[in-house]
Order: C-alpha cells, then structure tokens, then sequence
C-alpha cells in the first residue's frame, strides 16, 4: 500500500505498508510495476478537461485526434495501431475459413444428431443393464446375508419356542385340571344362581303383590285419616259443648247455696203458711169436711189412674229411647254411606277426567309425532336439494373457474400461440400445438394436464420449420416457445405398440384419441409409457413395488416418478387437453352466465340451510314436547294405575258403610217399636182422659173449699 502525506509548506511524506519510506523508494517501486512517471500525459490538468469533453469518440482521418487516440496515447497502445490491423486483416481470413469448416461441422452435427437418440438409447441400455446387473448381485448378496441371519434367527427362535412349548404344555395341563375344578365349581354356581334367580322372579312377583296391596292399604289409611280427622273434629265440637255445660254447671254450683239459703227461708215459710193453712181448715173443718172427704176419695180413685199413666209413659220413653238409638245409629250409617258414596263418585269424576286428559295426551302425541315425522321428512327433503344444489353450485364454480383460467391460460399465450398459427401460410411445417391435436376423456383430464408437460409445445413438421419459427419469435419480440419436431420423432414410432399395461392400470398414451395418426408419435414422444390409476396407494404400489419401475399419475393428478418421487398436491390442473378435441373458448356472456349460476345456487343453498336450521329447530321444539308429553301421559298412567287400587279401597268403605247401617232384625224392631209406641200412645191418651176427668173433679171440690176460706185462704195456697 503506497500513501502520500502533503503538508501545507509543500513537503511531503510517504509510506510503504503502513511503514514511512523515502521518494526514491516509492518512485522506483512505481517503476519496477510499469508506471510511466517521466511523462505526465496520465495527467490531466484543469485547462484540459474542456477540452478533452469535446473531443469526438475517433479520429475522422489520420491527421487529426480523437478521444480514442488520446486515450491510446496515454496508456501508449497507440504503438499497437499496426499490429492490430495485420491482425484484423488475418482475423477477416480465418473467419473465412471458419465459415466453411463451421457449414462442414454442422452437416456433421445433423448426422450425429441423428445418431444421437439411438446412441442414447444404446448408452442407456448399457447403464441399466449394468445397474440391473449390479443391483441384482448387491439384491442378491443381501439376501444371501439376510437370510442366513434370518435362518440362524429363526432356529434359535425354533429352539426357544419348543422349550416355550414344553413349558406351556406343562401348563395346559394344570390349567386344564384347573378348568375342570372352575367347571364344577361354575356349573354349581350356576344351579344357585338359577335358584337365585327363581327365588328372586317369586320375589318380585310378591313384590308387585306387595305394592299393589300397599297401594290398596295406603287409599284405606287415607280413607281412615280423614274419618278421623272428621272424628276429631267432631270431638272437638263435643269438647267445646263440654266446656260450655262445665261452665253453666260451675255458675249453677256457685248459685247452690244462694238457693239452699233461699229453699231454707221458703221451707220456714211454707211450714208457718201450712201451719196456718192447716189451722184455718181446722176450722173450717166443719164446713169442709164433707168436701176434704170428697177430695181425698176423688184423689184415691186418680191415684191408680195416675200411677198407671205415669207407667204407660214410661214404658213409652223406654221405647221412645230405644227407638232413637236405633235411629241415630241408621242416620250415621247413612252419613258415612253417603260420604263414601260422594268420595267414591268424586274419585270417578277424577278417574273419567284423568282418562280424558289422557285421552288428550294420546291424541297430542300422535298430533306431535306425525308432526315431526313431517318435519324430519322435509328435512331429509330439504337435506337431498341441498346436496343436489351443492353439487350444482360446486360444478358450477369449477365450470366458471376452468373457464378463466382457460381464459387466462389463452390471454397469457394467445399472442404467441396466435402469431405462430397466424404464419402457418408463411411457413407450412406449423402443425399447431399439441394439446390441442388430441382428445382425451374428462376421467383422465387432470392426469394428461398434470403429467404431461409438452401441451402446451408446438408441433412442427421439420427442424427448418421450427427454426423459421424461432426467427418470427425473435424478429417479433414475442418471447419463447418450445417446438417438438414431429421428423426427428419417427425412431420412437415402433416402441408405441406392444406394450403391456399391469393390473388395474392404463397407459395413458393408450387413451388419447388423435384425428391424424402420423400424430400420434408426437404424443408418444411427449408422454411415453406414463400410466393411469384412480387412487394415490394404488399408484404408489404399481410405480415402486413391482419388478420393473414406472412413472404413475392418478387420476387427481398426484405423479409418482420412476425414481420414486412423488409429486402433487394444490389445486389440480384441468383443461390443457379437452375431452373433445380443441375447444373453443367461452365468451365473457356465458362465464358471466355460469357465475351467475353459481351466485344462485350457492344463494338457494343458503336459502335452504336456513330452513333447514329452522326446521331443526321445530324438530327439537316437538321432541321437547313429546318428551313432555310422554311424562305427562306416565304420570296419568301411574294415577290412573294408582287410582283402581284407590276405587277398590272406596269401594271397600262403601260397603264397611252400608255393613255399618241397620240390620234386617234392627230395621224390623224399629217397624215394632213404631207400633208400640203407636199403641201406647193411645193407651196414653186414653187414661190421660181418665185422669183429667178426676182431677177436674177434684178441682172443682178444691175451688169449692176455696170458696168457703175465702179470700184468706186462696192466698195462702196461692203462696204455697
């Protein structure tokens, strides 16, 4: 690294790799790499550089100077000049020469062209051969290897597996003694398990017997409960009563002694009054006597009378008494009877309500059941339109997709596809482009798209024609284009035939369908022995697996290489070969229609998807209340179960109720005692009227007593 320091008072000083050194080092270093420091024309000076800016790029002749020569000068090639047009002049004959050595090696090349696909082929065959040959000893040694060791593994393993033998048949044969002490001991389990069984049906059969007669006594216990709580009532009312009479025997008890006091003064009374009623008939005696006689005669001739009337009604009471037990006793049988008999004809109206409401329920549930099978029936309807509009809309979209990329795919090689077809009058070799000189099946579109990328080359009759083509390419801008020469094809026209595909496969060369048959090798050269399968694993297997390797394609487009790549995946391509030949392009209306149709059927699908949430909706919303349905109709179910056993047990208190009524015995002694007391009734009012009779008698002898005492007197008895 040579450096320079340049001071201010035009010294300056100078380094050679970072180390200082002199002038005369530096300049002869400069000189020793060919560096002109005698003349300073490397130099330009500040003056000069107009100057220099307007010279011409060359000399116009030898008498003047151009940029060229000035710059020749300065680096001093100018000395050059000559040697440079001797060599110009030498160059112009060796071009010649070359020329014609260069027309000589191109018909060379032609011929070996020729030769170089078979040579290839040759070569090729050759390679293989010595790979086959090389991996069938490597296959084959490794097996050798493989299956000594395999063999040596599998008599060890023998060895170890017949010891394993014995020592399981040793153990087969506890296990088998074993088995037959589990057999004996299962089929005894078995006998208790079928008398478990057996005792378990009875019981809960008794069960059932149990329930049923619980239920019954449980409508009987209710039936009890509220008789007592009827009684307990009715206690209540009679321990009210009993409080009340308490009450009025607790004030009469504290009047008792006010009475005793007011029975002791009147007793005083009415023995001072009978005393002196006594002493006034003493003297009255005289008059009164025969009248007292009278009187005493008339109330012993009342006194049988009396007695026998006193005894007439009591034989009445006692009739009368035993009479209204009886009937009481027939009117409570009647008030429990007619209790039971409204219970029994309430729990009726429930049982007929209860069945009706069941009734109802049934009908509800047949009316929800035929509902939603209506709803599941439009949904499945619904769910098939939706299925068949997606598929439309799916097939749609793919449709209108296909055309744009078609569209697209044409507008991006139209220009070129155009301008080549355009010069077929120009030059007649053109033939066209090669996906559009076959047809193929849809089935297998995406395979020929996919595996077969020499679609898109144009075909060309000859080498002369393709290289006219490439000149109208590159005369007219309009980029690259591969050409297959159909001519230089014919040697691969024998291997088209003969071959034999394997199972379940296709050669896909075999299902193209070609208008002109010299085209077929065209296709052959583009797709050769590829075959077709319908699944990726089915691919796979025939590509690798097999004794001799192919190149495999699926019908989604998945290729599986000889060399056992495999490739796929993405969107697949379609339409680089159409099932019917060439195709015309669709026009902007009919894309426009096909999304259009698209648009709408993805609109009808979501028209449908609605409805069909809806409808969904609905179905739950009836399977909820068939859900709630069914409950209510075993909850029914269940009282009207529960309500026979509950009607059983009214009917049995309806019974107890008229068993509890009047016997034929106590009806008949009531028709008795009706005639009884019928009779002493008038027996009664027979000797009533006797009795009257006397004591009117004796009431008037008493007026008449009276009458004589005077006024005195009937005071005095009117007091007592």
């Amino acid at each position: 690294i040579v450096a320079r320091e340049a001071r201010r008072d035009n010294s300056s000083r100078y380094w050679l790799d970072d180390k200082v050194s002199t002038y005369t080092e530096v300049t002869a270093l400069l000189r020793t790499r060919g560096i002109d420091l005698d003349h300073n024309r490397f130099l330009i000076l500040q003056g000069e550089v107009e100057q220099i800016a307007m010279m011409k790029p060359k000399a116009p002749n030898a008498h003047e100077d151009g940029l060229l020569e000035y710059l020749e000068d300065i680096i001093g090639s100018n000395k050059y000049v000559k040697d440079i047009d001797e060599a110009h002049a030498k160059m112009e004959e060796l071009n010649e020469l070359r020329t014609s050595k260069l027309n000589a090696v191109k018909a060379s090349e032609q011929q070996v062209v020729a030769l170089e696909e078979r040579k290839a082929e040759a070569e090729e065959y050759l390679r293989l051969e010595g790979q086959l040959n090389s991996s069938r000893s490597a296959f084959y040694q490794k097996n050798s290897a493989l299956a000594a060791a395999y063999s040596a593994d599998i008599e060890q393993k023998r060895d170890e597996e017949a010891a394993r033998l014995a020592d399981e048949q040793s153990k087969l044969g506890d296990n088998e003694k074993q088995l037959g002490v589990l057999e004996k001991e299962y089929k005894k389990c078995k006998r208790e398990h079928a008398k478990v069984s057996d005792q378990l049906e009875k019981s809960r059969e008794a069960f059932q017997e149990f329930e049923r007669e619980d239920i019954k006594h449980i409508e009987e216990l209710k039936h009890q409960k509220k008789q007592k709580k009827k009684e307990e009532d009715a206690a209540d009312k009679d321990k009210k009563v009993l409080g009340e009479v308490r009450a009025e025997v607790s004030a009469l008890s504290s009047d008792v002694p006010r009475i005793e006091a007011d029975i002791a003064a009147n007793s005083e009374l009415v023995a001072r009054e009978e005393k002196e009623l006594e002493a006034m008939y003493e003297s009255l005696k005289g008059q009164t006597e025969p009248l007292c006689k009278d009187i005493e005669k008339k109330q012993r001739e009342r006194e049988p009378h009396a007695q026998e009337l006193a005894a007439i009604k009591a034989e009445g009471q006692l009739a009368e008494s035993e009479k209204q037990l009886l009937v009481d006793k027939q009117e409570a049988a009647s008030g429990a009877l007619a209790e039971a008999e409204a219970e029994l004809a309430s729990h009726a109206t429930k049982v007929e309500r209860s069945r009706e409401e069941l009734g109802l329920a049934k009908e509800a549930q047949q009316a929800l059941s035929a509902r939603l099978a209506e709803t599941q029936a439009k949904l499945a309807r619904m769910g098939g339109e939706e299925e068949a509009l997606l598929c439309t809309a799916r097939s749609t979209r793919a449709k209108y997709e296909e055309a744009m990329a078609a569209r697209n795919s044409e507008s991006s090689r139209s220009g070129t596809v155009s301008a080549l077809m355009a010069a077929k009058r120009d030059i007649p070799g053109i033939i066209g482009r090669l996906g559009d000189l076959g047809s193929i099946s849809d089935q297998y579109d995406v395979a020929i798209s996919t595996a077969c990328g020499a679609l898109d080359q144009i075909v060309v009759q000859d080498t002369a024609s393709a290289q006219a083509c490439v000149e109208l390419l590159r005369k007219r801008k309009l980029g690259v284009m591969t050409f297959l020469i159909l001519d230089r094809q014919q040697h691969l026209a024998p291997r088209m035939s003969g071959f034999k595909a394997p199972a379940k496969s296709k050669r896909l060369f075999d299902l193209i369908e070609v208008s002109k048959p010299e085209l077929r090798v065209a296709f052959y050269s583009a797709i050769r022995d590829t075959l077709v399968v319908e699944d990726k694993a089915l691919a796979t297997k025939i590509a690798l697996d097999g004794p001799q390797r192919h190149r495999v394609v699926a019908t989604d487009g998945t290729i599986i290489e000889a060399s056992g790549t495999l490739s796929g995946g993405g969107k697949p391509m379609r339409g680089r070969m159409s099932g019917a030949g060439v195709t015309e392009a669709m026009s902007d209306a009919q894309i426009e229609a096909l999304l259009s149709e698209a648009q709408k059927a993805s609109a009808a699908v979501d028209e449908l998807r609605a409805a069909s949430a809806a409808g969904q909706a609905e179905a739950r919303a009836v399977q909820k209340e068939l859900a709630g349905q069914s409950t209510k109709q075993k909850k029914l179910q269940a009282a009207l179960d529960a309500a026979s056993a509950q009607a059983k047990a009214l009917d049995a208190a309806v019974g107890l109720a008229k068993e509890g009524g009047l016997s034929d015995e106590e009806a008949q002694r009531i028709a008795e005692l009706d005639a009884v007391l019928a009779k002493i009734g008038k027996r009664v009012d027979a000797q009533a009227k006797k009795v009257a009779v006397v004591e009117e008698q004796l009431e008037e002898l008493q007026e008449q007593v009276l009458s004589i005492g005077g006024g005195k007197l009937r005071a005095l008895k009117s007091t007592l």
